[in-house]
């Protein structure tokens, strides 16, 4: 069998989606605190697609869980070299500079993210409680020490009061542009509503589902279960196609963006 481009593309779409469902299944099992079975996953992901990086910063997870520090930074550090506005691995590291009581670094790490992430509510937030507890010449301030304990702020949300309803408010770009149209959602969120008339596209994620619940108090639903570069719906049926933080999530950026223009309604000139 010759290997033409389209061949290896459909391979390598194969493998992206593969090592997603490993993932997924590791994620399951990690939350069940089964840290054996979650690692195998994990290492199946990587094995699928080595440039992953939500294998990476779920191994890092693990590895904290276990009380072995050193590698689970070591797989953070990664996770931030492929992804890096990866905010799980940005939050265990900063941990681990803070109690090395590195907080310069811990600064700039937070502040390079908001580079990538600049509506990062989350991150924000602890950036300016780090600032408002740094130590002056004068003064010697503590950090508190569950300000930046990543797995009390992710298991026990609300508890912390770190994790508060913080919904972003709807973008009047949007609504000038798609007002009185109607298209796709692809990845739709809780926290980040539009507010437009929208078919909701997306994947399950449970640990997604619970992030929305966290910052919104609900999760969006999910009207047609896909991928974005393969959505069961006609051709030039929809007005617009709508994402927000989804283009880096496609392993197949040109087939997405190829799917999305089969789906758009094109004009006719006469």
């Amino acid at each position: 069998m010759e290997l033409t481009p389209e061949l290896t593309d459909s391979l390598t779409l194969k493998f992206s989606q593969l090592a997603r469902d490993k993932n997924q299944k590791g994620e399951s099992l990690l939350n069940k605190n089964d840290l054996e079975g979650a690692l195998s996953y994990f290492l199946k992901a990587l094995d699928m697609e080595p440039t992953f990086s939500k294998p990476h910063s779920n191994l890092g997870i693990l590895h904290w869980k276990r009380g072995d520090q050193k590698i689970a930074l070591k797989h953070f550090k990664k996770a931030l070299e492929i992804q890096p506005d990866d905010e799980v691995a940005t939050l265990f590291c900063g941990n681990a500079l803070m109690k090395n009581g590195q907080h310069e670094e811990t600064t700039k790490l937070f502040s390079c993210h908001l580079l990538h992430a600049p509506a990062n509510l989350e991150i924000n937030d602890l950036l300016a409680k780090i600032k408002i507890g740094l130590p002056s010449k004068n003064k010697s301030k503590g950090i508190k020490k569950e300000l930046l304990n990543p797995i009390l702020l992710r298991s026990q949300g609300n508890k912390t009061g770190l994790k508060r309803k913080k919904i972003i408010p709807e973008s009047t770009l949007a609504h000038k542009w798609l007002n009185g149209m109607r298209g796709l959602e692809i990845g739709p969120s809780a926290h980040n509503p539009f507010g437009l008339k929208t078919i909701n596209v997306g994947l399950q994620d449970e640990i997604y589902e619970r992030e929305q619940i966290s910052r919104a108090g609900k999760a969006t639903r999910l009207d047609i279960i896909a991928t974005a570069d393969d959505i069961p719906v006609e051709n030039d049926s929809q007005d617009f196609i709508l994402g927000s933080h989804i283009i880096e999530h496609c392993p197949n950026f040109i087939k997405t963006l190829i799917e999305w223009f089969r789906i758009i309604k094109h004009a006719v000139l006469e």
